[in-house]
């Protein structure tokens, strides 16, 4: 990605497509519908970045999706890419790559993600849609080495952690792709996206129904949904797979707790809570609950 200048800038979703817009731009407009046409562009990729910006990323695909079924994403690079005059740079290379990915033409997407990537671009959106790619193509290995350069420097990336989970998955490598999994659940639950989160801790557990923080992290999601006797069986489980690591089964504990007083089960609640903090004495989510189990109780 680039700014107006040409400096590359490492890629975050707002940054797309801004070498090609200032190149574009630049150039004298080859009539006024074609100006029009692109002010259009531009305003549905506006629309994209603050989706993507706001944690809404089916939508943003959707909006740029929206726009290459109109041919109107794909005309203008192939405009840009057909001008005599011009010579598109890597990054001009990484920004069609990632439209053609995004419409999920795969195969015209490789060669200019591949060619980006060759010449030096490391970005983690180009090396997010280079990886995707190789991996909608069935190339797990290189994907695997496409993306693994990447996670380090952003770990906590939802879909770097949820690409890495199904091309380890796809590798056979069956208990890296459970915490990859999880870990992807848990950032989307601190981030509040339960339905998402709850997505991922149910792929961790298709591929190991004992995954204990896999249950816990779908159990507070039910808890919060106030389905108690759901949330409660996946609780139990947990504390039965457990039980040689004190700090889990402290959490599986507290938030057993918590349904229980959510349930208004104040004294069976009372029990699991001081099991709990009999683990975990500053677990402070166990803690308020605690107190809100004794205000009642009187």
């Amino acid at each position: 990605m680039s700014e107006p200048n040409n400096t590359p800038q490492s890629g975050d979703f707002s940054s797309i497509f801004k070498s090609l817009s200032s190149s574009y731009t630049a150039q004298p407009a080859p009539s006024s519908g074609s100006s029009a046409y692109y002010q259009v562009f531009q305003a549905q990729l506006e629309l994209a970045r603050q989706e993507y910006q706001l944690g809404q990323y089916q939508d943003a695909v959707a909006t740029v999706t929206q726009l290459a079924n109109a041919q109107q994403a794909i005309n203008l690079f192939q405009e840009w890419f057909g001008q005599p005059d011009n010579v598109p740079t890597p990054l001009d290379h990484s920004d069609y790559g990632i439209v053609l990915a995004l419409v999920e033409n795969w195969d015209a997407g490789i060669d200019h993600l591949q060619q980006a990537a060759t010449a030096g671009v490391d970005d983690n959106d180009t090396g997010y849609y280079l990886a995707l790619t190789l991996w909608r193509q069935g190339e797990y290995d290189q994907a695997y080495i496409a993306l693994s350069p990447i996670l380090p420097k952003a770990p906590t990336e939802i879909r770097l952690l949820r690409l890495m989970a199904q091309i380890q998955e796809a590798r056979g490598e069956l208990a890296e792709a459970v915490l990859s999994y999880q870990d992807a659940g848990l950032h989307l639950a601190d981030a509040g996206n339960w339905a998402a989160a709850d997505a991922m801790f149910a792929a961790a557990l298709r591929l190991e129904p004992t995954a204990a923080p896999a249950l816990v992290g779908r159990a507070e999601g039910l808890r919060l949904q106030r389905q108690f006797p759901a949330a409660l069986e996946l609780l139990d489980q947990a504390i039965t797979y457990s039980q040689d690591n004190e700090h889990l089964l402290g959490t599986a504990l507290g938030i057993k707790g918590a349904v229980l007083c959510n349930a208004g089960q104040f004294e069976a609640a009372l029990a699991e809570i001081e099991r709990s903090l009999d683990l975990r004495p500053d677990y402070t989510f166990a803690q308020g609950f605690k107190g809100e189990a004794l205000r009642s109780l009187g």
